[in-house]
């Protein structure tokens, strides 16, 4: 899901990355650098980092011990060079464009 409410840090919980690891299988964990993530009015440590290859490009998600879904941040959306088009659903990027969808609200990539 993008986060459009958080700029710094892509996050996904312990849950979504054990389901994450059942379709893909296994992946490297960093554990080197490790940092706080604010939900609303608390923090949370992470606990790991696994890298994924997503139609846009490569990502870190900090992995916690919270309920969510793997959230995409601002600043990685930035990173890629991409656009996050609201209006017409879709991430814009340098070689094309890659539809979004909207669930409860939200937009997810698929």
């Amino acid at each position: 899901m993008i986060n459009t409410s958080a700029a710094r840090i892509s996050t996904a919980s312990k849950g979504q990355y054990q389901a994450y690891i059942k379709v893909f299988g296994p992946t490297l964990l960093d554990t080197s650098n490790l940092v706080s993530v604010r939900f609303g009015i608390s923090n949370t440590q992470s606990i790991e980092a696994i890298t994924v290859v997503l139609p846009i490009g490569t990502v870190k998600f900090h992995v916690v011990d919270a309920d969510t879904l793997f959230l995409l941040c601002l600043q990685d959306i930035d990173r890629m060079k991409t656009i996050y088009d609201n209006v017409a659903d879709c991430l814009v990027y340098l070689s094309g464009s890659y539809l979004v969808v909207r669930r409860f609200n939200h937009p997810f990539i698929l």
